[in-house]
């Protein structure tokens, strides 16, 4: 009987939901396409992939040009295999679509889980993914919530979008 009860208590201590259990469902929802990656890079990898599907959403349009924007920005910037990426960016634009995106949660899972690097390698893909067309005031303003979050200054922010410059809708329109 002891065996029994430390197997299942040890299959239970190992299950998704025990491991991160403050995790949102949106958030294991997309986490549990990413299985093949590293326990502790999947966490960063879904959030990532959420907030990406959040900026291409800012405009209350996900098409399928950003769709496809995304899933090569999780294989090229993130090193997802494609098939992956294929997946996480389909569920991602349908999660988002549906209204399922908890950025509190996203944003407190990424400060424990994730690095200084990986939060900027993280701000460069919102940058990117926002640059498919031209960097829209939204995009800029919900990128800039996700730098707050992270506990990023404003000249830190500034610099990082420095890189992205030229897709600056705000900058262009000065310019004219």
């Amino acid at each position: 009987m002891t065996k029994w009860l430390s197997n299942w208590l040890s299959n239970l201590q190992s299950s998704n939901h025990l491991r991160n259990p403050n995790l949102s469902p949106t958030l294991k929802k997309v986490e549990s396409h990413l299985e093949g990656y590293p326990e502790e890079r999947r966490v960063f990898l879904a959030a990532s992939a959420l907030l990406m599907g959040r900026i291409a959403y800012a405009d209350s349009d996900f098409s399928s040009e950003e769709k496809e924007r995304l899933k090569e920005i999780l294989e090229q910037e993130l090193r997802l295999d494609s098939e992956t990426a294929g997946h996480v960016a389909s569920l991602t634009k349908e999660l988002i679509e549906e209204g399922h995106a908890e950025n509190h949660i996203i944003f407190r899972q990424l400060k424990k889980t994730s690095d200084r690097s990986e939060q900027i390698q993280l701000l460069r893909c919102l940058l990117a993914m926002a640059s498919e067309d031209d960097i829209t005031q939204i995009e800029d303003m919900e990128i800039r919530k996700v730098a707050d979050a992270l506990g990023f200054t404003h000249r830190e922010y500034i610099d990082l979008r420095s890189e992205y410059r030229e897709f600056l809708s705000v900058l262009k329109a000065k310019s004219s």
